[in-house]
């Protein structure tokens, strides 16, 4: 093992303008009060189920307008047998709706 080591003392940030600049920055940030000294883990887990919930609504939302406004299009055409089936997907979606709301009533606790 005949490797031969050097130490060398180099010039660091000292009298390099951007270097120093970004020492002085950091130094400034270092003796700043922090805004939010931490955050608990249950604040951001209850923070993800709000969004997950507003998100959620507001797809289920986007769906049945839009399955609403297809069942809209459609009804003047429709046979009396046909008007029936309609009947039956308005109480399917009407089921959905209470069942999204439970699921979203869950997730919130």
């Amino acid at each position: 093992m005949n490797q031969k080591i050097s130490l060398l003392w180099v010039l660091g940030h000292s009298g390099i303008f951007w270097n120093e600049k970004a020492d002085s920055l950091a130094k400034q940030v270092i003796d700043s009060k922090p805004f939010i000294d931490w955050i608990a883990s249950e604040d951001i887990i209850s923070n993800f189920k709000k969004q997950s919930i507003q998100i959620t609504s507001q797809i289920v939302i986007l769906v049945c307008s839009k399955l609403a406004l297809q069942i809209c299009k459609l009804a003047a055409s429709l046979t009396r047998q046909e008007r029936k089936c309609e009947t039956s997907l308005q109480q399917v979606n009407a089921s959905f709706e209470v069942i999204m709301g439970r699921t979203c009533s869950k997730l919130a606790l």
